[in-house]
Order: structure tokens, then C-alpha cells, then sequence
């Protein structure tokens, strides 16, 4: 048993034995899928739109895997002291950069190559500054009340207004656990909602209500962690965004997990539950519920727009950080007169598709090119390292669960738009009232003092 539970270096890279095999079940099972599984179009209702162009190649495939253990023995090199950088770099790497490789040999297109070379460089680049660069900011030390015991009370106030001003801003609102009707609960939700009502359910669906959940569930504080529940399930019941049931039931796990003290832990068994239900879709059993629903959305959709955005502007003019930059944006000329969600919806999805964004490598091409592949990996990790600062002392619970919002958000949101600065921003601040516990500060102090006495252990006089 030692065999599979001790930790390996090679190079830089730590990891355990057993983690090579479940990168090769996942892939494997995640191509087997896919290319048996996956539709050979996109649908809107029941109308389609444009074809996926899937073209599955055995000898692509031998590529792609020699290209996804390089990327994961990169991914190993991130071992920091900041929780949350190595959680959202791990998650990353299954979520988003194994089916951005792997798709190499699932789909075809023009310029195909040319997106996986560049993508090579991001993620190498990405890691490299997870790896070396840390985040130092001067030392907090806000405090709302010398008790801490009243922070979590203003923190719980200002998450029932935040809910409160959703509800209110929507007529005819009903809890609901239907994941039918997604399109007609979105048009009246937008009907409805301003950009104040999307910037609070996103904070309090993707990481608050979530991040509350596992921590009470892990005190053995069931009513009130069941409460949240209730919460996020209004939340989802807004516009029927399937990611905060994701979020509701990844709450529940961590909180009621607490044997499991590493985060990997969670990851493997994760990345092992949706290989054993891609193999019961292509069997199948739970096609829409499991795979149509979660893997095309979380995994195959995030990749095959990375392609369409990197082949859109590789023809036509990249637009900086001329629209939807926070604050910069204002003394640039757009480049387009319409935002590249909607020249992308127009050139590919007969302008079906509202709102295809795509983050990442889709982000830092589509601005700056090839140079993109160096600016958006260091923004990026500063973004991670600062949220890392800030919840540093909160419980693992909670930084797991952030890990975990951040990394699907940042396959998705482009960070530099006022609406995902606004929402980290609310982020922080919640982060603010909670930390301070009483546990996570003593592993802290406790940690602290063990590597100083590690070192003068090891001071010769």
C-alpha cells in the first residue's frame, strides 16, 4: 500500500503513483465518450446550428496523450504554499487544459494544430509562473468587530439582503429543481435582472453559498448548512444556471467528507466518478442527465470554443483591451462595433447563442495575439494568488470549494470585464468576515513554527 501512497519527484514535478493511471482512465474514457456519446451537431432547442466537425484519429490521439502527460508532469510543478493556487491549477488541468489537448483528436478544423501549439505555450507558461511567482501584499488587519462571532453575523446579513434583492427583483419567482425549460427561465430572468442582481447570484451561487455549505456541514451545524442548501437552490432557481447544482452537491460532499484532509483526494475520486459515468453514457444510461448536461457543458464545450475563437481571430484584427476591461476599456477605440461573444454567436451560431464566451487562451488570443499566451498566465495567477491571499485563513473546506468556482469560472468568464472584477471584489470582501478561525489560524501558527524549527534544526554554530 506504501508503494501507491508515497509521493514521487520527478524534477519539479510531486505527485503519487496511483495518479498516472487514473490520468489515463480519464482520458480515455473521456475520448471513448465523446467521439461515441457526442452529437455530430450543436442544437438550439431543437434546431441546429453548426456541425462539431468531430473526426476521431487514433494516431491524433497518441499525440494528444504524450502532449496531456507532458502538461500533467507541468502541472505537478506547482506545489506553492498558497492552497487555493495549487487547487485551481489541479482542477484547471482536468476541466480544461485535458480536453483542450484531447480534442486534437475528437474534432477537425483548419488551424487545429496551430491551437494546441499555442495552447502548449499558455498552459507551459501558466504553470511556470504558478510554480515561481508568489503573491506578496502587506498583511490585512481589518476588523469589523472584536468578536469574531459578529463578522459571521454581518456576513450572514449581507448574504440574506444580497438574496433578498434577487428574489424581490423577480415577479414571478418559485423555488424549483426542474432543469426543464432552461431557455424560457433565462429570457425572463434577464427580462428582470440588472447588472447589481447578476453580479450578487453569481458571488453567492459559484462561491458564497457553496463555500458556506461545506463549512457548516463540516462543524456538524446541519440546520443551518441545510439553510444554504435552500439557498442555493433559490439561486438556481433564477435562471436554471446547472453549475450552482454542481456547486450545491460539491458543498455537501466537502462538508460531509471530513475524513479526506488533501484536496487531490477529492479531485481523483471526482476525476474517476466522471469517467465511470462517461462509461455509462456510452452504455446508455443517464445520456442527457449526465453526459449532455455536465461533460459537454464542463468539458467539451469550453474546448471546442477555444478552437472557433482562436481560428475567428486568426484572420481578423485582435481588440486589446479595447471592450470589456474594467475601467481601461473607456480610452481605447473599439475595434468591432459589436462585443466578440456576439461576432462569434454571428459568425458560427447564426446568432442563436447569446452569450458564447470562452476563457483563457480564447481571452488572451482574441486580445493580444500570440503574445497573449505570456500576459494572460501571469494576470491570471496574480488573480488566483491574490484570492489565495485572501483566504488564507479560512478553513480547507472553504478554500477547496473556492478552488474549485474559480478554476470553472476562469475556463468560462474573461477576468478582465467589470462583471467578473465586480464579483471577485464581493468575493474578497466575504473573504474578509470569514476568515479568522480559530483552527485555520492554529495550523497556520502551527506550521509557522515548525519550519522555523526545522530550520534551526538544521543550523550548524
Amino acid at each position: 500500500m506504501d508503494k501507491w501512497t508515497r509521493t514521487i519527484q520527478f524534477g519539479y514535478a510531486k505527485f503519487k503513483p496511483w495518479h498516472i493511471p487514473a490520468l489515463l482512465f480519464f482520458s480515455l474514457v473521456y475520448v471513448y465518450a465523446v467521439n461515441i456519446v457526442l452529437l455530430p451537431s450543436y442544437y438550439v432547442y431543437t434546431a441546429r446550428i453548426i456541425d462539431y466537425n468531430k473526426a476521431f484519429s487514433a494516431e491524433k490521439l497518441i499525440i494528444a496523450m504524450v502532449l496531456v502527460i507532458l502538461m500533467f508532469f507541468a502541472t505537478m510543478c506547482v506545489n506553492t504554499d498558497n492552497k487555493i493556487m495549487d487547487g485551481v491549477v489541479r482542477t484547471l488541468f482536468y476541466i480544461y487544459c485535458a480536453p483542450m489537448l484531447l480534442s486534437y483528436c475528437l474534432f477537425e478544423g483548419e488551424g487545429y494544430e496551430r491551437m494546441v501549439f499555442l495552447f502548449v505555450i499558455y498552459w507551459s507558461v501558466f504553470c511556470f509562473f504558478a510554480a515561481l511567482l508568489t503573491f506578496y501584499v502587506p498583511r490585512l488587519s481589518i476588523k469589523v468587530f472584536n468578536n469574531r462571532k459578529y463578522e459571521h453575523y454581518l456576513m450572514a446579513g449581507l448574504f440574506v439582503l444580497m438574496l433578498a434583492y434577487i428574489i424581490l427583483r423577480m415577479p414571478n419567482f418559485s423555488l424549483s429543481l426542474s432543469i426543464d425549460n432552461v431557455y424560457e427561465t433565462r429570457e425572463e430572468y434577464k427580462k428582470n435582472a440588472s447588472d447589481i442582481t447578476t453580479f450578487f447570484k453569481s458571488t453567492l451561487g459559484t462561491y458564497i453559498c457553496p463555500a458556506m455549505i461545506a463549512f457548516l456541514f463540516r462543524k456538524k451545524r446541519f440546520i443551518y448548512g441545510a439553510g444554504f442548501c435552500v439557498f442555493q437552490v433559490a439561486l438556481y432557481s433564477m435562471a436554471n444556471d446547472k453549475f450552482y447544482l454542481l456547486m450545491l452537491a460539491v458543498g455537501i460532499g466537502i462538508g460531509l467528507s471530513g475524513f479526506i484532509k488533501e484536496f487531490e483526494t477529492y479531485l481523483y475520486l471526482a476525476v474517476v466518478g466522471i469517467s465511470l459515468c462517461n462509461l455509462a453514457a456510452v452504455h446508455g444510461y443517464l445520456v442527457n442527465f449526465i453526459f449532455n448536461i455536465f461533460v459537454r457543458r464542463f468539458f467539451v464545450l469550453p474546448a471546442w470554443l477555444n478552437y472557433l475563437y482562436v481560428s475567428f481571430f486568426s484572420h481578423r484584427e485582435i481588440i486589446g483591451w479595447s471592450q470589456d476591461t474594467f475601467l481601461v476599456d473607456r480610452f481605447f477605440t473599439d475595434t468591432y462595433p459589436a462585443s466578440v461573444p456576439s461576432l462569434i454567436s454571428t459568425r458560427f451560431f447564426k446568432g442563436q447563442v447569446a452569450n458564447p464566451n470562452a476563457g483563457m487562451l480564447a481571452e488572451a488570443y482574441s486580445r493580444f495575439g500570440f503574445a497573449g499566451c505570456f500576459v494572460y498566465p501571469l494576470l491570471l495567477v496574480m488573480l488566483i494568488g491574490l484570492v489565495g491571499y485572501f483566504y488564507k485563513e479560512t478553513t480547507d473546506e472553504v478554500k477547496y470549494v473556492i478552488s474549485i468556482a474559480l478554476a470553472v469560472a476562469l475556463g468560462n468568464d474573461v477576468i478582465t470585464s467589470t462583471s467578473f472584477v465586480f464579483i471577485i471584489i464581493i468575493v474578497l470582501v466575504f473573504s474578509l468576515m470569514l476568515r479568522g478561525s480559530k483552527n485555520a489560524r492554529g495550523r497556520i501558527l502551527s506550521g509557522r513554527r515548525k519550519e522555523n524549527a526545522d530550520a534551526g534544526a538544521g543550523t550548524v554554530s
